[in-house]
């Protein structure tokens, strides 16, 4: 068997690595020490990486790679931690709305090569629930993107730029900057 002193050996061999690095490194050396050997039983693992308790910060974050697929992650983690604030079900949907417009737009616009970052961070005071998506991509302010005249016909008024408008008439307040290489978004919805 590879054994409890093995798999201990093994990770803290590979202790400051991600956990999706530690469990490739665990996973070679398992096969390593299998050798040729016939698979006799089955092998799952389970890599967690410890960002703090709730009290080190005033905030919630959640760090995913900036894919399309990974967008509902986001959406489910604000889900998850607003499911108890006064908000009535037209305003939980519109803030899933919000939430997947800005992390998708992450998804689609802000890396050029590969797949960078991007964190949903979730704060309420007594009165709202901000919700802020940071990225490390190219710096963008999609608050700069002039609406689109909604009193044109659909072929006058062309494509792009309704997202953000959507954003924008269903969230209470909106920001950007750009600070440390960062893009930072935030909203805000009011409890009713």
């Amino acid at each position: 068997l590879y054994g409890i002193e093995r798999t201990v050996s093994a990770l803290n061999n590979n202790k400051d690595l991600e956990p999706k690095l530690i469990i490739e490194n665990i996973k070679k050396d398992v096969d390593a020490f299998v050798g040729d050997a016939p698979q006799f039983d089955d092998l799952t693992m389970l890599c967690l990486e410890y960002l703090g308790s709730e009290s080190d910060n005033d905030f919630e974050e959640f760090t995913i790679d900036a894919k399309l697929e990974n967008v509902t992650l986001a959406t489910e983690f604000i889900n998850s931690r607003a499911n108890g604030l006064p908000f009535t079900t037209k305003d939980k949907y519109q803030i899933d709305v919000a939430v997947d417009e800005i992390v998708s737009n992450v998804a689609r616009y802000a890396y050029e090569v590969g797949t960078g970052k991007v964190t949903v961070r979730l704060s309420t005071d007594e009165n709202s629930l901000s919700i802020t998506v940071i990225d490390s991509g190219m710096p963008y302010n999609p608050l700069e993107k002039e609406d689109p005249d909604v009193t044109l016909s659909a072929d006058e008024r062309g494509v792009g730029g309704y997202g953000i408008f959507i954003v924008k008439k269903i969230m209470d307040e909106v920001k950007y900057e750009y600070t440390d290489g960062k893009n930072i978004f935030t909203m805000k919805k009011k409890f009713k």
